[in-house]
C-alpha cells in the first residue's frame, strides 16, 4: 500500500466512524430519559401554569400515540381541551395531529398544511 492510500484510510475512518453498537444502545436510553424528565416538568408547568405555546413541540413528539389511552395525552388533551374551550388555543390545534394520524393510516410519509403553507413531515 502506497502512503496515499494509507492517508485515505485514516481519514476516512476519521470521518466516517464505524457506529459502535454499545454507544447507539447507550445513546437511545439516554434520549428516552431526558425526554420522560421533558415531560414530566412539562407536566407540572402546565397544571401550575396552563399549557404553554413553545411547548407544543415536545406534544408533537407524542403524535404516534394521539388518540390513545396513554399517560401523557391524559394528562395533556384534557388541559388542552379546556383552553381550546375557553379561547386561549386554536380551535385548530389538534388538526395537526388528526391529520398526521389519518396520513399514517395508510403511508409512512406525509405532507400538511399548516398556516396555509405546506410542510413535509419526516421521521
Amino acid at each position: 500500500m502506497d502512503n496515499d492510500s494509507i492517508a485515505e484510510k485514516k481519514y476516512r475512518a476519521l470521518l466516517f466512524p464505524k457506529k459502535n453498537e454499545d454507544y447507539k444502545i447507550l445513546q437511545r436510553e439516554l434520549m428516552i430519559k431526558v425526554v420522560a424528565l421533558n415531560i414530566e416538568r412539562l407536566k407540572e408547568i402546565t397544571l401550575e401554569h396552563g399549557w404553554q405555546e413553545r411547548a407544543w413541540i415536545i406534544l408533537w413528539h407524542q403524535r404516534g400515540d394521539y388518540g390513545k389511552d396513554t399517560e401523557v395525552l391524559n394528562v395533556f388533551k384534557p388541559i388542552i381541551d379546556k383552553e381550546i374551550e375557553d379561547g386561549k388555543l386554536s380551535r385548530s390545534f389538534w388538526n395537526i395531529f388528526d391529520q398526521f394520524k389519518a396520513r399514517m393510516s395508510y403511508t409512512n410519509r406525509g405532507s400538511f398544511k399548516i398556516n396555509s403553507k405546506k410542510e413535509v413531515i419526516k421521521d
